[in-house]
């Protein structure tokens, strides 16, 4: 008999695969008539073959047939729910997100046209030193950081060690603190950026900031940007 275990294709992803073995069970399945069509066509008709193999090839390919359906209509509901979801980010264009990470994007406007990040630590630091590094990973400046436990706002102007502005670009933050007894504080930051545009990939959604792609999943807050409300004299 010619075997189809292998006709899902378990393992697999995507709706190419459920095609592929949707394919591969077809041939299959032409290949067991025409062997049982010869088979029945050269059988003794004295001594008839014994027909329980076939009919359970036949229950075999009907399962395998229903297997490879139930994997179509998940794929289905899989790609209207990321659609959906796709949909409903697109609302977050222009609003500010806060998400997990220790990075700041600085725009085409310079200081002016910066996100922003927090960093917190665990406990209260003796020293705490902040450094920034361009993407390629060269430090551009050194800070000396807060050292009181919690949640601290990075103080940097968007300058480098010599005052000038920096180009626009993602600039990783590394935050080092160490506590009195010498050993290591553990830190985590936040950034706070404005999003761009809402992309999919491999049926995920994420949220471009300033060329950064961010999982959805990893935002943990979304509000609307401040405007100023200074009224100016007419």
């Amino acid at each position: 008999m010619t075997e189809i275990t292998s006709a899902l294709g378990v393992g697999g992803t995507g709706g190419s695969s459920t095609a592929a073995s949707r394919d591969s069970l077809g041939e299959t399945f032409d290949n067991f008539l025409t062997l049982l069509t010869t088979q029945l066509q050269y059988q003794d008709p004295l001594s008839p073959m014994d027909s329980t193999q076939f009919t359970e090839q036949l229950v075999h390919f009907t399962n395998v047939e229903q297997g490879i359906a139930q994997n179509e209509k998940l794929e289905e509901l899989i790609a209207q729910n990321s659609f959906n979801t796709a949909a409903q980010a697109v609302g977050f264009i222009g609003k500010e997100v806060e998400m997990f990470g220790e990075f700041v994007v600085v725009g085409e406007g310079g200081p002016e046209d910066m996100s922003s990040m927090t960093y917190g630590l665990a406990r209260d630091a003796s020293e705490t030193t902040v450094k920034i590094l361009n993407e390629a990973g060269e430090v551009v400046r050194e800070l000396l950081g807060k050292t009181a436990a919690g949640a601290h706002e990075l103080a940097w102007d968007g300058r480098d060690e010599n005052g000038i502005v920096v180009p626009p670009g993602i600039y990783t933050v590394e935050v080092d603190a160490v506590g009195n007894d010498g050993e290591a504080i553990g830190t985590a930051g936040r950034t706070e950026a404005k999003v761009q545009a809402v992309t999919m990939n491999s049926g995920k959604t994420y949220l471009d900031i300033g060329g950064i792609e961010v999982p959805l999943e990893d935002v943990i807050v979304v509000r609307e940007p401040e405007t100023d409300t200074t009224e100016t004299a007419s």
